[in-house]
């Protein structure tokens, strides 16, 4: 009977590779919760108009309107400005398809990993840790590659701005031929 009870109390014994792992979750789940919040508190809309609108006004606000107006209607003056805004869209849609394709691989792979048979496990809390540990990596390398897309995002909205206030002041400096 004593052996009975022995075997009874370690089948409740939590593995320590399931115990690292559950661990492991808790940092990641308290982790992305403040990522999170970070994000949430971050995305103010009257805040980022304010901001947009500010920074449009110091580019609009020096700009001789009229000559950008009449020069706006110049072939040669709006060409310049469409060729430069073709390929800056061009580029940008390079980068994020670049993004997106290499997030896909990443999200495949790590889909195929996750399901892969862990091998040989003496007990099921070996399995469950390690479905556990491949699930955290691949929210780790997702994770990663999203924040990826976003900076690229962020790339692209500056040169979007940048482009803008060039073509602005070129359209206010331009000369009528």
């Amino acid at each position: 009977m004593n052996n009975f009870l022995k075997e009874w109390q370690e089948s409740y014994k939590i593995d320590p590779a399931l115990d690292k792992a559950l661990k492991r979750l808790m940092e990641t789940g308290k982790s992305a919760a403040a990522d999170i919040e970070l994000v949430s508190e971050a995305i103010t809309p009257v805040k980022t108009f304010l901001q947009i609108n500010s920074s449009a006004s110091d580019v609009f606000k020096d700009l001789d309107w009229f000559a950008a107006y009449k020069n706006m209607f110049r072939p040669t003056a709006y060409s310049k400005s469409l060729e430069s805004l073709t390929e800056l869209q061009q580029a940008a849609f390079k980068r994020f398809s670049e993004g997106q394709a290499q997030l896909l691989k990443s999200m495949t792979e790590e889909s195929q990993n996750i399901f892969k048979s862990p091998g040989s496990v003496d007990k099921p809390q070996q399995a469950i840790a390690n479905y556990i540990d491949k699930s955290l990596d691949a929210f780790e390398d997702i994770k990663k590659e999203l924040v990826e897309q976003s900076q690229n995002a962020s790339t692209v909205n500056a040169a979007f701005m940048a482009w803008l206030q060039q073509t602005m002041q070129n359209f206010s400096a331009a000369e009528e031929a």
